[in-house]
């Protein structure tokens, strides 16, 4: 179920390459073993256009949505997996960020075309 959207600013490091990380983060979310692989939607999206603090300083923002039901201590672990994959990824001088959401049952519909 889980939709991932990792949010990034444009200047990243030439060493970075956006499929890796997008490959990066999917997998760890795979990882944490609550969800199925084939349930897991990831997607990037590049901003050319903010402020960190006062600055341009890279970021990368992961947003994790999964539906309502799941302690916080499972919701945690699974934002610090992906942190700690980000972290291996060689990257320096920006802020890196998870961020794990629940998704209201009552307020999500669904449909396979």
């Amino acid at each position: 179920m889980p939709h991932c959207l990792i949010e990034l600013s444009k200047n990243m490091p030439s060493n970075l390459c956006i499929k890796t990380l997008l490959s990066q983060v999917h997998s760890a979310i795979f990882a944490s073993g609550l969800f199925e692989e084939p349930s897991i939607k990831s997607r990037v999206l590049a901003y050319e256009h903010y402020l960190v603090g006062s600055s341009d300083a890279g970021f990368i923002h992961v947003n994790i949505k999964i539906l309502e039901g799941r302690s916080r201590a499972l919701k945690s672990q699974l934002a610090n997996l992906v942190l700690d994959r980000l972290q291996q990824m060689d990257l320096s001088s920006m802020s890196l960020t998870v961020e794990v959401m629940d998704i209201e049952t009552a307020c999500y519909a669904k449909v396979l075309v």
